[in-house]
């Protein structure tokens, strides 16, 4: 369950390495103590008489459900992806089940409490953190409860000992939804007022992961009735059952975790490799990767699609570590038409290694497929043209042709600036995308990969004897 595991999205943000309050102090500060102050409102708010009127073995329920996502907590795996690490946890199928059987005030409770215990004895965030994290999961737990009874939704808990399970489905699902939206909007507002990061860019980041929230919401359904259903007909002893099913969830994400790093450790092993065998071309695949990464930043592309984009500009050419284009690459003279023809079909290769990866997805896989197309329909291997070539595929092609132009060659010696800037301009529609290589030519990348070179070759040895010739 890829999904299944993204659960409390403020990970994703305020749980990261190095932390995130260092640039905007005051602000942050304000906002802490603003999303404390709408916590305690909504907690005053919440219809305490009705949670009173619930069973007294509820209590036991909340307070044994409350152990489990203590529990989810404490074992969550550790992730580590783009910039930060994050925590992956299933805190929310209890969260949910906790509405279902003991309501909006059931929630609340289960929350704040999972989430007060888990960042100041678990986690040991500092007190402007740990704060937050529990502040904000407050108020989108009950924001998300008034919704569930505005819909319908009520403490099944009610009805304990009878054979009255009714879970009202939509309501659930309004729960779930609502509480992900609300946790991720502040989350988002803590992003704006502590990196530099445009409120444009976060909106849009915002509304792109509506659609993913809806479908994990409706995933996670299934599992959370089930606690519920377990423990509305058996009380303790069906909560504990249902321990089973998350231990599964648990060991499968993290096997699945396991397998994508090995296969990311594998990749980039492969990518050494092919550099290796060429020191002239050391590096390349990287600063192919940084550039088409701030291509990608200026065309304002979404977090997911970054990391899609920087995968795919590192494997661009993880087709040439066959051995048969070895020679090839090493040949110190122009390439024969039969050469040439040998070394297109290290795209051909590149593919077939990366389907064998399981952490690929087809973004991937066809911009390193295409990444040799040109805007005018002249490229390989399917003389693609214009927008039909996948937008990965024209980045990592213009980010591959200007590190290959601001580089040193053994028959040529790196193009000066404005000689790429005019190669640029002359190719612009018939070899590149004219609105990326205007982007290219308009702003600092130009100028900002041109250090980077230089950086690297004033600390890296001067070890190449050999030739790279041809793509």
């Amino acid at each position: 369950m890829r999904a299944a595991c993204r659960i409390w999205l403020a990970e994703l943000v305020i749980r990261t390495e190095g932390g995130i309050l260092t640039m905007a102090p005051r602000a942050i500060t304000w906002y802490v103590w603003a999303t404390v102050g709408l916590a305690i409102l909504c907690f005053g708010l919440i219809d305490w008489e009705g949670f009173a009127a619930l069973p007294k073995s509820a209590r036991w329920g909340l307070i044994a459900l409350t152990f489990l996502g203590v529990a989810s907590e404490a074992f969550a795996v550790s992730r580590e992806g783009g910039d930060s690490a994050s925590r992956v946890s299933l805190t929310f199928l209890p969260l949910i089940a906790a509405c279902l059987l003991f309501g909006q005030a059931g929630a609340v409770l289960f929350i704040g409490i999972t989430e007060a215990v888990t960042e100041t004895l678990i986690r040991r965030k500092d007190r402007l953190k740990a704060t937050f994290n529990v502040a904000q999961s407050v108020v989108a737990a009950a924001l998300a409860g008034w919704v569930f009874y505005l819909l319908g939704g009520e403490a099944l808990a009610l009805h304990l000992g009878t054979d009255n399970f009714e879970p009202h489905v939509h309501a659930v699902l309004a729960f779930g939804f609502v509480a992900l939206i609300t946790n991720h909007i502040a989350v988002s507002v803590a992003l704006v007022l502590t990196r530099p990061t445009e409120l444009k860019d976060v909106v849009l980041s915002s509304f792109s992961r509506i659609g993913g929230t809806v479908l994990y919401d409706i995933a996670v359904l299934p599992v959370a009735l089930l606690i519920a259903f377990l423990y509305y007909h058996h009380q303790l002893g069906g909560l504990f059952v249902s321990i089973l099913p998350l231990i599964f969830i648990r060991h499968a994400y993290g096997s699945k975790y396991r397998v994508e790093l090995a296969n990311r450790d594998l990749l980039d092993a492969l990518v050494t490799a092919i550099e290796t065998r060429d020191p002239y071309t050391s590096g390349h695949a990287r600063r192919v990767q940084d550039l088409a990464a701030r291509i990608g930043k200026e065309l304002r592309l979404g977090p997911r699609r970054m990391e899609e984009l920087k995968a795919a500009a590192l494997l661009h050419d993880i087709g040439k570590i066959e051995v048969v284009y070895e020679n090839i690459l090493k040949k110190p003279s122009q390439l024969t038409p039969e050469e040439h023809k040998i070394m297109q079909s290290h795209v051909h290769r590149g593919v077939e290694i990366l389907k064998s990866m399981s952490s690929l997805n087809n973004r991937v896989i066809d911009a390193v497929r295409h990444h040799h197309e040109l805007y005018d329909g002249r490229g390989y291997p399917d003389n693609l043209k214009g927008s039909d070539i996948p937008l990965f595929g024209r980045i990592i092609k213009l980010s591959d042709a200007v590190d290959a132009m601001l580089s040193d060659r053994p028959y040529r010696s790196a193009l000066s600036l404005d000689e790429v800037r005019k190669e640029i301009e002359r190719c612009k529609g018939s070899d590149f995308d004219p609105k990326l290589a205007d982007i290219v030519i308009e702003t600092r990348l130009l100028e900002e990969h041109h250090n980077q070179i230089r950086l690297e070759q004033s600390i890296k040895p001067d070890t190449r004897k050999e030739v790279f010739v041809g793509d």
